[in-house]
């Protein structure tokens, strides 16, 4: 049970997004199509004590990812790292969206593989909010903006 929800709260973290985006920015001759960052809102006492996350990054034009997000949990019982592997542009719900690939490293419990996904993502520009405990209050919010 842990383990999916602290992957839920990953997944979640990895679709993360705040626009530092002024505009077209270079980088190794590659450009930076999108930014994103993830921030943690409340409290998932009964679910994960402690929890502590946060992060962000670009994703360029190329398909590749740099930055990324951190998670701990329990007073450091839990230590976790989310990085991106790549992107592509994709059509979610008619609107323009990205699948964004990452991978969670376990850091702590060492006895954790790590684990590697894709989800889709709506690229808005604007905050999403994500009630992950149910209680109607927003727990989670991630922003994808472009890059002008």
């Amino acid at each position: 049970m842990r383990r999916a929800v602290v992957l839920g709260l990953s997944a979640v973290l990895a679709l993360g997004v705040l626009a530092l985006a002024a505009g077209p920015v270079q980088a190794g001759g590659r450009k930076v199509e999108y930014t994103f960052s993830a921030a943690y809102l409340g409290p998932l006492p009964e679910v994960v004590p402690g929890i502590v996350t946060g992060g962000g990054g670009a994703l360029f034009d190329d398909g590749s990812v740099r930055g990324n997000l951190a998670i701990s949990a329990g007073q450091g019982q839990f230590i976790a790292h989310v990085y991106g592997t790549e992107w592509t542009e994709t059509i979610l719900n008619g609107a323009p969206a990205i699948w964004f690939c990452f991978t969670v490293h376990f850091i702590k419990p060492m006895d954790m593989p790590d684990e590697a996904d894709c989800l889709p993502a709506p690229v808005t520009g604007g905050p999403l909010f994500f009630d992950l405990d149910g209680d109607g209050k927003a727990d989670w919010m991630i922003r994808i903006s472009p890059v002008n």
